[in-house]
């Protein structure tokens, strides 16, 4: 130890000595040519253009050459500082060249840099790849880790379980993705942290990227229990390279299938979400509290030509809506006033807040001012929007998108605007109207009774849904699980 602080104390001496040359030598070539500026002046000389010019440019240098020699004498930067080839000599070969670890075990700082400088975030952003909207530093030490580590090195984190879908994660996901092969993801049920409440999960990573099975285990209390073999190589397929860990190797399969033979949402339909009607500060003027709280807006009849009639999620149903008479005073003093093209002519309209066993996306052809409790999609070009519907409300999608985004615990799921923008919808050029055939007649008999029982319609465009992927019956028994 007392070698290692001796050479660490000399390669700060020799750099100090090599920057104080530098400084002293730019220092003494600015003092003199001011002297002799200084004397020309003293005896009536005139002082050229190309002197002036000189002379600001060797106080540049100077100035410059003290800067540096600053760095490191003020900011010590070599003091009590943790150097790879003194601390760790291992990682280097015999001829000096950097080998690295070969393992890496990390329990990285949880903190996002919000009040970080910009001088700082600028590093982040223009140093680490990872680095996206949002950026907490866990997310850099695991690209650190790569830096430091050897071509065949393994990987131990302990890290929030948000990064496994968290839109903000995607680059960390890809990075993972392209550089490591995934070994096993631990989800810890527990409290693992005294001090902060947060979900965590182990993650065990390894050099090189390889094809192989990964392993999803849950621990709980006293139990370590194995959950499921998962391909990582499918999050390449899923929406932001989602790592739907959760997902056993068939039900891989049958989303691989889906995702083949499909388009996005946002591939077909302009999609928005709806008003915001009040918020403090908002709108043109803006919003007092005193409005906020009386919601001076609303309205149970058209006052005026401002108010416009008002649909909210909970007004949607599979198919169709009910109307209970609300008005809204339309205009650029709400909150969120969206764009108003939006509420006009045929687009289907999606409820935040999924049933227990379907999305609920309903077809509306009057013109209605639409809440933040739904989305709104409208067709880019001349499209079979009844098909589509029928779609959207199949078994099918509403599996998806309780296994992509891992939505079986929560009472209330709610669908992202997002997240509704990347749910897969079939790309085929079909010959025969069956499935929009079927939704007209169940627009037909809800046009009549809200309450018209149409199972049994639903069921055949289930079936025809799943004829579109070519999934087999081993496929659609696992999916209609979600209904059992």
């Amino acid at each position: 130890m007392q070698i290692i602080n001796a050479v660490k104390h000399n390669f700060k001496s020799t750099l100090d000595d090599e920057f104080i040359g530098k400084f002293q030598k730019a220092q003494g070539k600015l003092v003199n040519e001011q002297e002799r500026q200084k004397n020309l002046k003293a005896f009536g000389e005139t002082i050229t253009k190309a002197d002036k010019e000189g002379l600001i440019v060797l106080h540049k240098k100077a100035e410059k050459r003290y800067l540096e020699k600053e760095e490191i004498v003020n900011n010590a930067i070599y003091y009590n500082a943790f150097e790879w080839r003194f601390e760790f000599p291992e990682v280097l070969a015999d001829d000096g060249s950097y080998i690295g670890f070969d393992v890496v075990i990390g329990n990285p700082p949880y903190i996002r840099i919000r009040n970080e400088s910009q001088q700082v975030r600028t590093y982040y952003f223009n140093n680490y790849m990872v680095a996206e909207n949002q950026l907490d530093l866990y997310h850099l030490f695991i690209e650190k880790s790569f830096e430091i580590s050897n071509k065949q090195s393994l990987h131990a984190f302990i890290t929030p379980n948000t990064f496994l879908a968290n839109q903000n994660t995607a680059k960390l996901r890809q990075f993972i993705l392209e550089n490591f092969s995934i070994d096993n993801i631990i989800e810890i049920k527990d409290n693992v942290f005294e001090e902060a409440s947060v979900d965590v999960l182990i993650f065990i990573f390894r050099r090189p990227r390889v094809q192989s099975v990964s392993h999803y285990y849950v621990a709980e209390k006293e139990n370590f229990c194995f959950k499921n073999d998962f391909d990582s190589s499918a999050f390449n397929s899923t929406p932001n390279n989602n790592f739907t860990v959760t997902i056993d190797m068939e039900r891989q399969s049958i989303i691989s299938k889906i995702l083949n033979k499909s388009v996005k949402v946002s591939d077909l339909f302009k999609t928005i979400s709806g008003i915001k009607e009040y918020q403090v500060g908002k709108g043109k003027p803006s919003q007092n509290i005193e409005q906020v709280k009386a919601k001076v807006f609303n309205a149970n009849s058209k006052i005026n030509n401002t108010y416009l009639p008002e649909l909210r999620g909970k007004n949607l149903s599979k198919y169709s809506f009910t109307w209970k008479n609300e008005h809204i005073s339309y205009g650029v003093w709400l909150a969120e006033p969206r764009v108003p093209d939006f509420f006009n002519g045929d687009k289907i309209l999606i409820r935040q807040i999924p049933a227990k066993n379907s999305l609920i996306a309903s077809y509306v052809k009057e013109t209605f001012v639409v809440d933040q409790t739904a989305y709104i999609a409208k067709p880019k070009t001349k499209i079979n929007i009844l098909f589509y519907l029928g779609v959207l409300n199949s078994t099918l999608l509403f599996w998806y998108f309780q296994n992509i985004h891992n939505e079986f615990d929560q009472l209330f799921p709610k669908i992202k605007v997002k997240e509704f923008n990347a749910l897969p919808l079939p790309n085929v050029e079909f010959s025969n109207n069956d499935i929009s055939d079927i939704v007209s007649k169940i627009l037909n008999f809800k046009l009549s009774d809200k309450d018209f029982d149409i199972s049994k319609y639903e069921n055949q465009i289930d079936q025809l849904v799943y004829q579109l992927y070519d999934l087999t019956e081993e496929e659609i028994k696992i999916i209609e699980e979600v209904n059992a």
